[in-house]
């Protein structure tokens, strides 16, 4: 370790060979992400329809909203906070 205020100059060097082109990297991480974001949104449209009951005729944009506020409720994790707390009080 270098004692305080030492004045010599010291360079490190790494020998990293790239494996693939970094905008192939990129777009590959982006595929990647978008895949695992469209199973997260399918799987709270499932959980919307089995546990969401909307006793009207609706617009698609009313239901698309309340889509989206249940959304943001699960991403939160609103259900495995309840879970949690329902635990802890013994029910």
């Amino acid at each position: 370790m270098g004692k305080w205020n030492e004045q010599e100059n010291k360079s490190i060097t790494f020998d990293v060979k790239m494996s693939e082109d970094a905008n192939a990297f990129f777009e590959r991480q982006m595929n990647e992400l978008k895949e695992k974001e469209e199973s997260f949104r399918e799987r709270i449209r499932q959980l919307f329809k089995e546990n969401v009951l909307i006793d009207c005729e609706a617009p698609e944009a009313v239901v698309n909203q309340v889509l989206t506020v249940f959304s943001i409720g699960y991403q939160c994790g609103w259900n495995d906070y309840y879970s949690l707390n329902e635990k802890e009080e013994g029910q």
